[in-house]
């Protein structure tokens, strides 16, 4: 069914499993165009690499609370960018980053000495059961195809390891309120846009078992919205609209 029009993107949710997704095709020259030096240096991200400390903050509080549930192990950032979560965790963890973009990929090669492989989870050659820990912070709602890269992170972990993931909840207040104007559709960066029910059953599929999800995140451009006692008060009141997922390899 078709919901509305973004940016020129199509924007449907399937009527059979209820996944709200962007009806298009990208090829892999698309990625390129998308995910190259620009979306890191441009305004797409607000000058990403401009934002180190702060990002490597957030990165810390997320290996504290990695560290409660695993404390230690080989552990995969599917989606790695710039490397900053991978630095944050070296210290707990044999860190290795996926990254599609080239020139982020090369960027925490170079400035940080992290093992990166450039490229699609499924290319990189992982042998089965290889990792303790994976995270996807803010990744699987940019995926082509989120099943089969869920799927290869499925094969990756070893059973009983744990997946962390954070993405946007369609399912969210402000999403409810006014979908098209909603901060995270994004097309053609965001292209999936999960509820906690379709996420359970793509990560079921895959072979996870969810133990928690929290809706902790709060992302908003309004200037009204977008300040951190907004951002503290509904992550405390469970209102945020971006949730932070953990499953367990079954």
């Amino acid at each position: 069914m078709r919901l509305l029009e973004k940016d020129g993107y199509p924007v449907v949710r399937c009527a059979r499993c209820g996944l709200v997704y962007v009806d298009a095709v990208l090829g892999d020259a698309d990625i390129e165009r998308i995910y190259g030096r620009e979306y890191y240096t441009g305004a797409v991200f607000d000058e990403y690499m401009a934002e180190q400390d702060a990002r490597l903050a957030l990165a810390r509080s997320r290996v504290r609370r990695l560290r409660r549930r695993r404390p230690e192990g080989a552990l995969l950032d599917v989606g790695c960018a710039a490397g900053y979560f991978l630095e944050a965790a070296k210290d707990s963890y044999a860190v290795t980053g996926v990254e599609v973009s080239a020139y982020a990929a090369d960027y925490a090669r170079t400035t940080f000495g992290h093992r990166v492989v450039t490229g699609e989870i499924g290319e990189a050659g992982f042998p089965g059961a290889a990792f303790d820990v994976v995270t996807l912070w803010d990744t699987v709602e940019h995926l082509r195809e989120p099943s089969a890269v869920l799927g290869e992170i499925g094969r990756v972990t070893r059973p009983g390891g744990l997946l962390a993931l954070t993405t946007g909840d369609v399912e969210s207040r402000l999403a409810r309120r006014d979908l098209r104007r909603w901060d995270l559709m994004t097309p053609p960066w965001h292209l999936f846009f999960f509820s906690a029910d379709t996420l359970g059953r793509v990560l079921a599929k895959a072979g996870f078992r969810i133990e928690r999800i929290s809706r902790d995140g709060f992302v908003s451009a309004r200037p009204r919205l977008r300040t951190w006692p907004v951002a503290l008060l509904m992550a405390a009141l469970g209102q945020g609209n971006v949730m932070t997922v953990y499953a367990r390899r079954t």
